[in-house]
């Protein structure tokens, strides 16, 4: 299961309830930058970010 590739299901507007139509964790102000994953620190409550960069460009993509 784990090599399946994912299934995507369109979902529509649910009358009931008052989560936004999408929503994000993180995002990155450069588009040729991927975020593939995201996990909390095993000592800390910091995240880890794994992402590459996909058009072959040099970037900076963070801010502190």
């Amino acid at each position: 299961e784990l090599t399946e590739p994912p299934i995507a299901l369109v979902g529509t507007h649910h009358p009931v309830g008052t989560l936004p139509q999408q929503d994000s964790f993180v995002s990155v102000d450069q588009a040729n930058i991927v975020v593939s994953a995201m996990k909390k620190a095993e000592d800390n409550d910091d995240l880890i970010l794994r992402c590459y960069e996909a058009s072959k460009a040099a970037t900076r993509c963070w801010r502190i």
